[in-house]
């Protein structure tokens, strides 16, 4: 069981380094095409749609690459100072594009004004992102998402 275990920590890491060579490629391209290139209005949103979701791949492919690691021993966890409230509005505008297209309503209601705390950044980013990216999914078209954050004892 536990050279299966290895192989498959094996298999996800060289996968992993495997996809961050095609994923910087498209982000590049991305970006020269936005810099040298005159673009329609429409064309620009198709490209930054794109380079959200080549983003949020490159995100994923680092999370597959932590965890392999965490599992070989090799801890991937990086705590580092953050602002929560600021981060989740952020990452609520890198998730329009998506909610346009199913014309679903994302708020964010309840929250402090803001909420310092130490976290792996790329780790809490994909739980944001499985979070709202799941409710997106499973929300029926022009539904709303409400989101709150709040700050509890302990």
């Amino acid at each position: 069981m536990q050279n299966l275990d290895r192989k498959i920590n094996e298999f996800i890491s060289i996968a992993s380094h495997q996809l961050r060579t095609p994923l910087t490629s498209i982000q590049w391209v991305i970006e020269r095409l936005l810099k040298t290139q005159k673009l329609s209005i429409q064309a620009i949103e198709y490209l930054h749609d794109i380079r959200t979701s080549t983003q949020r791949l490159s995100t994923l492919v680092d999370l597959f690459l932590n965890v392999s690691r965490i599992e070989s021993g090799e801890v991937g966890i990086v705590p580092q100072d953050a602002e929560l409230v600021e981060f989740i509005k952020a990452y609520f505008s890198e998730s329009m594009p998506l909610c346009a297209k199913k014309n679903i309503t994302l708020s964010f209601e309840k929250y402090p004004e803001k909420l310092n705390v130490s976290i792996d950044i790329n780790a809490f980013r994909n739980i944001v992102q499985s979070l709202i990216s799941n409710a997106i999914e499973y929300t029926e078209e022009q539904g709303r998402i409400k989101i709150s954050l709040e700050v509890k004892p302990n």
